[in-house]
């Protein structure tokens, strides 16, 4: 049975992941791509280094999930990667793989939209949709059209690929939104530069 978390603590763990936006702004204001790929991937490295030594480690393992350990979904228990450990991978991969405007937006969906799909979901959920719930949908679409509105010159592609992504984000898939958010759709836009507007990469 999947564990469940309470309103509360859901605020919390979405805290920090609305807080690592700054990486994606820092590449929006200050960063090249180098510079970003840099940052990113030191990120990922320092906690998959974390998440190899809590594994093996039974000391280490006990004093993090005392800590952290009623913030954690079941599936970041035991032997898993972390959140953030798959976080800043999804972030490396997306720098690494596309267009500087649209990595920056695929992670933002990542960061802003999944955090606020979580929340809304948690607090005014009531219409059930494949395990989660429609008002999150509701608003993992809307925070990630106004992502497009701020980042993205192309209203109806930004329009459709944000409501692709919301019913992605609902849909019972497998693997890691972390992965699956910046990826998808950060594959989406690309995909539809190259056969709509191939001039814009």
């Amino acid at each position: 049975m999947q564990k469940e978390i309470t309103l509360k603590k859901e605020l919390v763990r979405k805290s920090i992941h609305l807080m690592t936006s700054a990486v994606p702004l820092a590449y929006f204001y200050y960063l090249n791509k180098e510079q970003i790929l840099a940052l990113s991937i030191s990120l990922f490295i320092l906690f998959l280094i974390g998440d190899i030594l809590r594994i093996n480690v039974t000391e280490l393992k006990q004093i993090y999930e005392k800590i952290f350990g009623s913030l954690l979904r079941e599936n970041e228990s035991g032997k898993k990667l972390n959140g953030a450990t798959l976080l800043f991978l999804g972030f490396s991969l997306a720098f690494f793989l596309f267009d500087k405007n649209i990595a920056i937006i695929a992670t933002l969906f990542l960061t802003v939209s999944d955090s606020s799909a979580a929340i809304f979901g948690k607090r005014f959920g009531t219409h059930a949709l494949w395990g989660k719930s429609l008002e999150g949908a509701v608003a993992f679409f809307l925070t990630a059209f106004i992502i497009c509105l701020f980042f993205y010159d192309h209203f109806i592609i930004g329009f459709i690929i944000a409501l692709i992504m919301a019913i992605i984000e609902s849909a019972p898939i497998k693997i890691n939104d972390n992965l699956t958010i910046p990826l998808v759709s950060g594959g989406l836009f690309t995909l539809t530069h190259f056969i709509l507007a191939p001039g814009y990469l």
